[in-house]
């Protein structure tokens, strides 16, 4: 269980799977049909 704040953009989180999983159920039980996913890329391979 893992979560980490992204330092550039406030109020966003990377979670680790178990907490996506749990995010997702939740978004779920909200009536919210879609959920996007952004990888964890390393700096070196960004523009």
């Amino acid at each position: 269980m893992k979560k980490t704040q992204i330092r550039t953009m406030s109020g966003v989180a990377r979670l680790s799977v178990d907490l996506c999983v749990q995010a997702a159920k939740a978004a779920r039980d909200a009536s919210i049909p879609v959920l996007a996913l952004f990888p964890n890329t390393s700096d070196d391979l960004r523009n």
